[in-house]
């Protein structure tokens, strides 16, 4: 500590965050802790209190200081902030602010089938520093930031700037916290961000953006912009479309023109951060100015001096984002102690960064970015050396007594690739845990994959900023570079998309990547602690062997643990007699998870009308989060796409046994055509008015069924067939066993029948310790009719609302024939119908929508006892 002072400054300060984020001291407490803190080492040192005792003291008062500042920062909000006026609900809004970031465009898939179509719509927003709100016909002051989208056309470049005072209208309201377990927090993320972000605008007509002026802010940030937006048009003009939105995304941090498939094929692969500035590419750059500055003769300090503000006004240049800011900084004091005549000291170096860049915005310290480019640098300083001399040691030992004209002329090419596997597999052991427990994803072979794409990447880097200096001349100057970046990149992209293709395109087994639940934070904290034993046992006076033993046996404690809880167990010995439902909350659309006492489980329907893709956002974050590796059966009620478009993302992320239709999965589309002369005669006149009218009422949401039905049944068909998944057909009466006491039985569709598609969902009603569960999908009248004529005895104690809580004639005929205590809605807002609640609310049975509560938990112990939870408690 004494030699790297900085560190512990910087750990003392990180913790009295970490304090104040995990219990949320209040402000006064911390404030008293603080003055306590700040009086106790002057009087410790005026006591003559042993030199230990003083620097506790100053530690206490830098982690007080570090929790009193995380506080005020993320929690403190001015009297007139526009979070005070919002709530969850959207609520029109006139605002007047100054813009204070360029516009990003996002292109968002439709998620209208299976699988995402080549048709796209835009998403264009930007960050509005609010002045004024108008309430009442009157202007009020109000502050804080917004974040405001447009889902039509992108904005005018002339109309959205930095600086642009504007007037807008739009519909405003405050970011939602997760509806599911283990789905991703955007308010908290969005809270965090430097400026924070509190609300949420969107404007669906360009015509309500109106500018009111033009040169507001701060001069010196429009002057970056500026540059920015000029480098990216030299790149754009010099460079292909395809190699232009790499290199820009590369160098000036800006990926938004980079194609949602190429990123994924990046993060697939685990090489996503070459497309982040991250510190190896500020690395590039560092060695390529630095070089440049050499070779014009320029000494060693003024060089120096030239490269920290280069660092300086980079760092500006690409945002401040934090792997940007922590790379520019180490870099700065690198050479600015060259500039000094001063030793460098690596780890008061990152500490330093890490420091600045709390003060900064104190949140960062839970940026998973800051998290993983630290321990990245960690792993290559102290890991990668490790291991090259642990793998290497008579080879390094030989080329260090040897002369350079010893050395084999192919000699570096070996060096080359023993370096390069050593760094990257250094960090790659560093950022591991931390990557399948944010991501849920692994790949064991990316420091091979390093070796392969590093000069890929070189070429990239270097040769977009050669196309900078040379662009700015005379664009014809780069055409030897523009052609060289489009080939690299042709190659590169080919690369990288192989090896993240699916296995049943390619025909090989998937080894570049893998689908994990992620480790505990409890698994995370023994392997660092394993880690740092192994790195520095000899400091530490311990024997090699008993620190691997140690590894070992907690390796294999974590892999029985596992294996035992993912069987047998739910938590910690407490064996799991309990029947689980969950209807998880993805808006309009269906998405049921059944865990059974025997440790199988099912997937009752699976997809939405969202504009995300529910399977990769909420059902695979739920099932990692309850440690699910497996689904042993799928049943998908029928075709429509808010039921089953998330099939895909679900089956290359799980190993999925089995998969259910109704028989008449792919007729559907053909018998909706005589739906009507179906359902003519089963309800009255005047009931099939009132569902008209309710139908009418709901018909932004409501959707019928047409081609691309049928095109939905095809695709989810053809995804089955190709990833080899077996695909079994049911309908009335068909028993579904292996799942122990549980009995499940289908009562729907009927063998023959004629209906619409809704009308034909597959109706699984499930009994478990004398209790029925009885899920309904998107059944109708014709349906709901067909099960009354069906069954005498449709009892059961927990009913699914049909048709996402829409008003349907005879709800009330099929409530007094199940007559169910609880009932759950997989809704969202517009779609349920208070007739339909009434007619439920009124036959004493409690109901439950996820559009309200999130998603909804019921369990079933071995007595038949129910327990119904919601994920949000209001």
């Amino acid at each position: 500590m004494n030699r790297h002072p900085l560190v512990g400054v910087c750990g003392a300060f990180a913790l009295g965050i970490l304090l104040d984020y995990s219990f949320n001291i209040p402000i006064s407490f911390l404030l008293v802790l603080t003055f306590i803190s700040l009086l106790s080492f002057p009087i410790l040192f005026y006591l003559g209190a042993p030199l230990s005792f003083c620097v506790v003291s100053s530690f206490l008062l830098i982690g007080m200081t570090g929790a009193s500042y995380h506080h005020y920062s993320y929690s403190h909000y001015p009297i007139n902030h526009i979070s005070r006026l919002l709530t969850a609900e959207k609520k029109p809004a006139y605002l007047q602010g100054i813009v204070v970031s360029s516009p990003t465009i996002k292109q968002l898939p439709r998620r209208g089938v299976v699988t995402p179509p080549q048709q796209t719509m835009q998403q264009s927003s930007f960050l509005l520093k609010a002045d004024m709100i108008k309430n009442k016909a009157k202007w009020e002051r109000v502050s804080g930031t917004i974040r405001v989208s447009s889902y039509t056309n992108p904005p005018e470049a002339d109309a959205i700037k930095y600086g642009n005072k504007i007037e807008l209208l739009g519909t405003i309201s405050a970011p939602l916290p997760p509806n599911n377990p283990g789905q991703w927090d955007y308010r908290r993320y969005l809270q965090r961000q430097q400026p924070s972000i509190t609300a949420l605008m969107t404007v669906t007509n360009l015509s309500n953006i109106k500018v009111l002026s033009r040169n507001n802010g701060n001069a010196f940030f429009r002057f970056v912009n500026f540059i920015k937006e000029r480098l990216a048009k030299i790149i754009n003009r010099c460079c292909t479309s395809d190699s232009s939105s790499i290199v820009i995304g590369m160098i000036l941090g800006d990926r938004q023109n980079i194609s949602n498939d190429v990123m994924e094929a990046f993060k697939k692969t685990g090489t996503i951060h070459f497309l982040a500035i991250s510190g190896f590419n500020v690395g590039i750059l560092v060695i390529a100015v630095h070089t440049l500055l050499r070779m014009l003769g320029i000494n060693r300090r003024i060089s120096a001096g030239a490269m920290i503000l280069f660092l300086m006004l980079y760092a500006i240049l690409t945002g401040m984002v934090p792997s940007a800011v922590r790379a520019c900084l180490m870099a700065s004091i690198y050479f600015g102690a060259i500039l000094l005549n001063r030793g460098r000291d690596l780890p008061n170096s990152i500490a330093a960064a890490v420091l600045i860049i709390l003060i900064r915005n104190p949140s960062e310290l839970f940026s998973i970015g800051l998290q993983l480019s630290v321990l990245g640098v960690l792993g290559i300083v102290y890991v990668s050396n490790r291991i090259e001399g642990f793998l290497w040691k008579g080879t390094l030992l030989i080329e260090r007594l040897q002369a350079p004209e010893e050395r084999s002329k192919l000699g570096f090419l070996w060096r080359y690739i023993r370096k390069n596997l050593c760094v990257s597999l250094g960090a790659w052991l560093a950022v591991m845990p931390l990557i399948a427990h944010y991501f849920h994803i692994l790949t064991p072979f990316v420091a091979l994959l390093n070796i392969i794409i590093f000069p890929l990447i070189c070429i990239l880097v270097v040769g977009g900023l050669v196309i900078l200096i040379v662009g700015s001349i005379h664009p014809l100057l780069t055409v030897p570079f523009a052609y060289l970046i489009h080939y690299s990149n042709l190659i590169l992209e080919w690369l990288i998309e192989t090896l993240a293709r699916p296995v049943h395109s390619t025909g090989v087994p998937q080894l570049t990547f893998f689908y994990t639940p992620g480790p505990s934070w409890l698994w995370i904290s023994i392997y660092y602690a394993m880690g740092i034993t192994l790195i520095w046992y000899k400091e530490m006076r311990l024997r090699l062997a008993y620190v691997i033993i140690l590894m070992l046996v907690c390796g294999n404690v974590f892999f029985f643990l596992n294996q035992v809880q993912d069987r047998f167990w739910n938590g910690f010995g407490q064996r799991n007699k309990d029947l689980r439902l969950t209807c998880l909350s993805v808006g309009h659309g269906s998405a049921v998870f059944i865990e059974f006492p025997n440790g199988k489980n099912l997937l009752f329907d699976a997809g939405s009308y969202a504009n995300f893709d529910v399977g990769e956002s909420i059902i695979a974050p739920f099932l990692w989060e309850r440690g699910i590796k497996k689904i042993d059966l799928v049943v998908l009620s029928h075709e429509h796409t808010d039921h089953t478009n998330a099939l895909p993302s679900l089956l290359e992320r799980f190993r999925i046994d089995a998969v259910l239709t109704n028989k008449f999965f792919l007729q559907s589309y053909y018998n909706s055509l005589s739906s009507n002369k179906a359902t003519d005669g089963i309800a009255s006149p005047s009931a099939r008015n009132d569902s008209m009218q309710e139908q009418r009422r709901f018909s932004v949401i409501a959707r019928s069924v047409s081609d691309e039905a049928i095109s939905n049944e095809r695709n989810v068909l053809k995804v089955l067939k190709d990833k080899g998944i077996k695909h079994f057909v049911v309908s009335l009466g068909t028993r579904i066993n292996g799942f122990g006491e549980a009995e499940l039985m289908v009562l729907g569709p009927p063998q023959n029948s004629i209906l619409s598609s809704n009308d034909n969902s597959c109706v699984l009603r499930i009994g478990y310790a004398g209790r029925t569960l009885l899920l309904l999908a998107d059944v109708k009248e014709a349906g709901i009719a067909s099960l009354l004529y069906n069954f005498d005895n449709l009892k059961a104690d927990i009913i699914q609302v049909p048709h996402h809580g829409f008003y349907i004639a005879n709800t009330n005929k099929l409530v007094k024939k199940v007559q169910p205590h609880y009932a759950f809605i997989n809704s969202d807002t517009k779609t349920v119908s208070e007739k339909t609640l009434n007619e439920y609310l009124e036959n004493g049975t409690q109901v439950f929508r996820t559009d309200h509560s999130g998603a909804i938990t019921v369990t079933i112990n071995s007595h038949g006892i129910i327990n119904v939870s919601t994920f949000i408690k209001r």
